[in-house]
């Protein structure tokens, strides 16, 4: 049955920290035919849950009224930020029985029974572990006042909500679109995605997700180094920051280029530890070839990041290019902060991944695809 008015896809909507995003594809997920960003204001210590909604439901109705949007269905997503994630292993039996494992780890290990939170899974599959043979799982679990506030948000703001997913799938599904090749299907790969509030890293293969894992170097803490080895404001911190990772090398202050890296440098060097480690645990646990390219995106992503982490790892690292998949037909700026919302616009396209119905009843943790 289809779910949205014919030749468009649905709005997808990224609810982020710093902006809103929304993109609409057409129905075969080939052209991107909208895109429209609200910024949202600075944040404020005494904002209050109920205060962020009714700021969010506002920027929602204005973007929607700038931007030539077609029907009203739209796909929000789960931020990263609000997920629980864990690689956990479990017994390697059937179906049902992973299902019933994975239940009663996340409530033993993480606290969340099937009446409080919404819990997805996605198999990695069998690993060896000593001499007994587990089977790997990523566990994706959020509380479930998390999506009913994402529903009082579309139906405030006159959006007929038909899907929810996690943020890493539709970043994952985004991403995946470049890489078609049938070469890009056995070659692992690496995929950090650098947000303001929550940085992910996740190892790709056979076109599923192997590893996934949350990392505390995020924009945030960036521009507060900035701003502490500065003595610079929140805004003016972020901006230089931003402005010389996108500058090119010959436009920018060598004084200042120097001041910015020394602040940031622990960051990013931990956040390089970070990814050597997640690579050799790959590596190790699947008994395979680890991942040769970082592929690099989110909000927060730019060159300088990227060639402090090529000279940290010895390896090749590149941004992300949301938008080359795409026949282009509106003006969109900074890509890299587009990939969330075109992952979310992309579901119900030719070949989605299996998306699970919704209710507000218990319902035992659920297989996803990605």
């Amino acid at each position: 049955m289809r779910l949205w008015k014919p030749g468009f896809g649905p709005i997808g909507v990224d609810l982020g920290s710093r902006s809103l995003k929304l993109v609409q594809l057409s129905a075969d997920g080939t052209t991107l035919v909208e895109a429209v960003r609200w910024s949202r204001p600075e944040e404020t210590a005494d904002r209050s849950e109920e205060d962020w909604i009714q700021e969010t439901v506002a920027g929602l109705r204005q973007a929607l009224s700038k931007g030539r949007f077609h029907g009203r269905k739209a796909v929000f997503c789960v931020s990263a930020a609000d997920l629980i994630t864990q690689n956990i292993r479990v017994a390697d039996s059937g179906r049902e029985s992973l299902s019933a494992w994975v239940a009663e780890e996340c409530e033993s290990r993480l606290g969340l029974s099937q009446e409080q939170a919404e819990v997805r899974y996605l198999d990695v599959g069998p690993v060896r572990q000593g001499e007994a043979v587990r089977r790997e799982v990523i566990v994706l679990a959020t509380r479930r006042n998390v999506t009913e506030r994402l529903v009082r948000i579309a139906e405030a703001a006159g959006l007929d909500l038909c899907g929810i997913e996690a943020e890493p799938i539709a970043l994952l599904r985004c991403r995946l679109r470049r890489f078609r090749r049938e070469e890009d299907r056995y070659d692992p790969k690496m995929f950090v995605n650098m947000g303001y509030r929550l940085t992910q890293m996740m190892i790709v293969r056979d076109r599923q997700p192997a590893f996934l894992k949350n990392v505390p170097v995020t924009g945030k803490e960036l521009d507060a180094a900035v701003c502490q080895n500065l003595q610079l404001r929140p805004e003016v911190g972020h901006g230089l920051r931003r402005n010389y990772g996108d500058r090119r090398a010959s436009h920018r202050d060598p004084e200042v280029m120097r001041s910015v890296q020394h602040a940031i440098r622990p960051l990013l060097e931990r956040l390089a530890s970070e990814i050597a480690m997640a690579v050799r645990y790959f590596s190790v646990t699947f008994r395979g070839e680890p991942p040769t390219t970082v592929i690099l995106g989110g909000s927060e992503a730019d060159d300088l990041v990227r060639d402090f982490l090529g000279q940290q790892l010895h390896a090749a690292v590149e941004l992300s290019d949301p938008l080359r998949p795409f026949e282009v037909r509106c003006r969109v700026t900074q890509p890299l902060q587009w990939e969330t919302a075109l992952g979310l616009a992309l579901f119900g396209c030719p070949n989605p991944p299996r998306s699970e119905r919704r209710t507000n009843m218990p319902a035992r943790p659920e297989a996803v695809e990605a």
